[in-house]
């Protein structure tokens, strides 16, 4: 089977769809007698669970173990070319971020922040696999870093919804708590940032020029500077030659003077 086949592209894709509507049917389901103010984080943190482990652990796999057929050797660079699998994760990733998408939209539509975030991912991940076909390694150990809290971030994000209704939600929130803050200081707050920054100054180095596109932003700078040099050039003169009025008043009170 062709991994890149349209039809198999699209049969993919609706397998992932289904798969994660009726995840997140479930949860609707299992929280249904929840207060409707932790209802809704509950089912987006269930579905969350069913991404962040399969998600990562497939990464890694199609980063480091799985090779392309074509290609007997595993794609490492920041601009290198996806092969089939690493596309495929991407593809799950992306149902995934859709269907919580829509959860907030209909849920939680003031969470810009939040519905901010799903939308810049989700323009990545579908750049990425469906436009330039390259990138995905680069975007894999991204995701990798973001969802291997996942297990932990999620079951203690349901613990603190109800910890302050069930004991066992809190006996179970004191315990994550701690091992918690730590693996997500370390992943998304020291290991990400540096990997992002890494990333950056190997795209500004020209590691992804001809397969990534770019915005070339010297013609905006042209003609910004174009602008500002046209407004400060200084005005010419004005051709009318009349009077202002206090021009005339000053004529005028020479005039009488004058007479007497």
């Amino acid at each position: 089977m062709d991994l890149n086949q349209s039809e198999d592209i699209y049969s993919r894709i609706w397998l992932y769809a289904s798969t994660e509507y009726v995840i997140y049917a479930l949860a609707h389901k299992m929280f249904r007698n929840w207060d409707p103010k932790y209802r809704y984080d509950a089912c987006s943190c269930f579905l969350s669970l069913f991404h962040g482990t399969p998600s990562s652990v497939s990464a890694l796999f199609a980063m480091f173990i799985i090779k392309d057929p074509q290609n007997s050797e595993i794609p490492f660079g920041f601009g290198s070319q996806n092969s089939p699998f690493q596309n495929l994760v991407l593809e799950f990733s992306t149902s995934y971020f859709i269907m919580d998408l829509l959860h907030y939209f209909v849920f939680k539509p003031h969470d810009v922040l939040f519905i901010a975030h799903h939308l810049a991912t989700l323009f990545v991940l579908l750049t990425c696999r469906f436009l330039v076909n390259h990138g995905a390694f680069a975007i894999l150990v991204i995701l990798v870093l973001a969802e291997i809290t996942s297990p932990v971030q999620n079951v203690w994000s349901l613990a603190r919804l109800r910890k302050n209704d069930v004991p066992m939600a809190a006996k179970l929130y004191n315990f994550l708590s701690p091992g918690f803050y730590v693996l997500y200081t370390v992943a998304r707050g020291v290991l990400a940032p540096a990997y992002v920054v890494n990333l950056g100054c190997a795209y500004a180095s020209g590691a992804a020029d001809g397969v990534i596109p770019e915005i070339d932003a010297a013609p905006y700078h042209q003609e910004l500077s174009d602008t500002l040099a046209s407004e400060s050039q200084p005005q010419p003169p004005s051709g009318n030659s009349s009077s202002s009025p206090s021009d005339c008043s000053n004529q005028q009170q020479i005039a009488f003077v004058h007479e007497v």
